[in-house]
């Protein structure tokens, strides 16, 4: 319920807004997490990690550079352009080192394998990001673990890179609720990403090389195309992508993510499952749903519930529709492959409903009580 003292719908607009803000990071990670799955079949649980590990590299260079919206415009957009451009190469650099480390050896093993090895390396990399958010200028002690004893989770940030304009106000619309010059930046950020990996997907060869290998990987190689070649660029482009939605991140929130990899990972996975696998505009907008949800969530529940309420529409639609948003007849997207695709990959004795609940409720309890 509305507080009494506010208009209903001017609190609707404004989580709406914030929402659409906060879910294009979520929309660039599903489309990389649906473009790697489709080329490989099975998860990769470092996807998230890596997220989080790229927003403390932008928040580095932000900091080192000093940033901020006294900077004159031209130093300001040469450094953010310079910290979108690392935060791409590092994360499609650490993207590519997984599929070698973690993929490639156990390609044709178990699908059990490259699964524990991501898990690994996720460990790795959320550690790595602890460590060096410590050696930061920015780190502020104190905190933000409720057991004692635990080692602290560094948490800093930096002031405000963009200028806090509202555009409402520049174009004379009378309303209190208010469109940041930042919300439209990332919005539009988003949605060039988006239309340049649907670009390269139509109408480029690496596109079609990367489409035949998702619909059949045996045939493409018998035609010539090098698969591990073109799982490569997948990994690639997933990772540059992961790299974008990290940018984007960090210079809205104005401080690094490098504590929540997995969570980060679940939800961009929910986008991806929600929106159909193989399907990145479809992960693209359903990114954009989860952010409004989630906004929705934090302001009429609590932001502790909002994660378990993403993984609980993530379980009732693997459950009730595991076939994805679209339906089976409408295969016609960039990579088609279905989402029950990934629920074949589970051991038969998974597979039924009893079953998928109590994994369910697991998943829940280990969100809700987290060590």
């Amino acid at each position: 319920m509305c507080p009494p003292s506010q208009d209903c719908l001017q609190i609707f607009f404004q989580l709406l807004i914030i929402g659409l803000t906060n879910g294009s990071a979520i929309a660039l990670n599903a489309i990389g997490v649906t473009l790697v799955f489709s080329v490989i079949r099975t998860i990769n649980f470092a996807y998230g990690d890596i997220f989080a590990l790229t927003t403390v590299l932008v928040g580095t260079i932000i900091s080192r550079l000093q940033l901020d919206t006294e900077t004159n415009s031209l130093a300001l957009i040469s450094g953010l352009f310079i910290a979108l451009g690392a935060a791409m190469l590092v994360a499609s650099a650490l993207n590519v080192a997984v599929e070698r480390i973690a993929f490639r050896p156990f390609r044709s093993t178990s699908r059990l394998a490259p699964l524990i090895a991501t898990l690994g390396i996720s460990f790795i990399l959320y550690q790595a990001a602890l460590i060096w958010r410590r050696f930061e200028p920015s780190f502020h002690p104190g905190e933000h673990r409720s057991v004692p004893g635990l080692p602290e989770i560094p948490k800093g940030g930096f002031g405000e890179v963009l200028p806090q304009t509202d555009l409402f106000q520049i174009f004379g619309i009378q309303t209190n609720i208010t469109f940041l010059f930042k919300d439209f930046l990332l919005l539009l950020i988003a949605i060039i990403f988006a239309g340049l990996v649907s670009w390269l997907l139509y109408r480029t060869k690496i596109g079609l090389s990367l489409r035949a290998v998702a619909q059949n990987p045996e045939l493409a190689q018998y035609c010539g195309l090098d698969r591990n070649k073109i799982i490569r660029r997948a990994f690639m482009i997933g990772g540059a992508l992961s790299g974008a939605a990290a940018f984007i991140f960090t210079i809205y929130y104005t401080h690094p993510f490098g504590q929540h990899g997995l969570q980060s990972g679940l939800i961009a996975f929910a986008a991806a499952i929600l929106g159909g696998i193989g399907r990145p505009w479809g992960a693209f907008v359903s990114g954009l749903f989860l952010g409004v949800i989630a906004a929705f969530s934090d302001y009429f529940l609590a932001a502790q519930w909002t994660p378990a309420l993403v993984q609980v529409l993530l379980i009732a639609l693997l459950v009730l529709r595991p076939t994805g948003v679209e339906s089976e007849k409408e295969n016609n997207d960039l990579l088609s492959v279905a989402p029950r695709d990934m629920i074949t990959r589970i051991p038969r004795d998974l597979k039924t409903r009893r079953n998928v609940w109590l994994a369910a409720g697991a998943m829940v309890l280990a969100i809700l009580f987290p060590l």
